[in-house]
């Protein structure tokens, strides 16, 4: 595959882990305003998930696909650099958290 195949590729995944992000933000609103406007205690519910553990879930997923979209960001700029030596873009990879 070449570079370019491989930079539309990635720009058209970014594209969709966008998505994804503004979607799981989107379900986390709905959760914080679900919780606000209810009174339930539902710490005590012996049939599911609580308020919470709902809240610490959508967290934890929305922080990983973050982390994706960071990734697929520093994966696109490593094929704009205008370097011809691999090591070069490795050693720049590496360097760049």
């Amino acid at each position: 595959m070449t570079f370019d195949g491989s930079r539309a590729q990635l720009k058209r995944l970014r594209s969709a882990v966008a998505d994804e992000l503004n979607g799981r933000v989107a379900d986390l609103h709905a959760v914080f305003e679900a919780s606000r406007d209810s009174n339930a205690d539902d710490e005590h519910d012996p049939e599911g998930s609580t308020i919470s553990d709902e809240r610490a879930q959508l967290a934890a997923v929305l922080a990983a696909t973050r982390r994706r979209l960071a990734d697929l960001d520093k994966a696109l700029a490593v094929l704009s650099m205008d370097v011809g030596d691999r090591a070069e873009i490795l050693k720049w990879v590496r360097t760049s958290g």
